[in-house]
């Protein structure tokens, strides 16, 4: 049987143990790496001097009341040529014109929202249907630049009827509530 030489045994543990020092140093250096940066601290605000007043104003603001909207809706049907009124046709655009301006229940009141509703026989996008409620829109937009009434009325996406009668704009407006 063979004797191992002491001096072997001891070479090797100590090799071991620099092995195992040297992985656990390296095993360090690889996790502090690994870890995010410090955020760096934020800056102290320096204190300011702030003057006494010497008289205390207390403002007072009135609270305003906002404006709300009817919640019964006012409809009523435009007639007009569909063909001329997409193709701008000027007596068509002011047919339009004249019907909504001059309904009765806008007299003395302010519109508040507007619904448009184009008319189709069958299939509202190829038919112009949301076409003709969107150049309604605009032209109540071009109404409120003159027209007090139509001035901060807003509009809702267009809408589309089905009915036989294409040549028709039926127009939902809500009014600000008098106070």
């Amino acid at each position: 049987m063979q004797q191992r030489n002491p001096r072997l045994v001891r070479d090797m543990t100590i090799l071991g143990g620099w092995l195992f020092a040297d992985l656990l140093l390296a095993l360090t250096v690889i996790f502090m790496a690994a870890q995010p940066a410090f955020p760096k601290p934020l800056p102290t605000p320096t204190p300011t001097a702030t003057p006494t007043p010497t008289a205390l104003v207390v403002a007072t603001a009135t609270p305003s009341i906002l404006p709300r909207l009817e919640q019964q809706k006012h409809r009523f049907i435009v007639h007009v040529d569909r063909t001329a009124f997409l193709n701008n046709n000027q007596a068509a655009v002011n047919s339009v014109k004249q019907q909504i301006v001059n309904q009765r229940f806008l007299q003395g009141h302010s519109a508040g929202l507007i619904v448009a509703f184009g008319t189709a026989t069958s299939d509202c996008t190829t038919e112009g249907a949301y076409l003709m409620a969107q150049k309604v829109y605009g032209l109540v937009r071009q109404i409120g630049r003159t027209n007090s009434t139509f001035k901060n009325v807003i509009d809702y996406d267009p809408l589309c009827n089905l009915n036989s009668n294409v040549n028709q704009v039926t127009i939902d407006i809500f009014l600000f509530a008098q106070q």
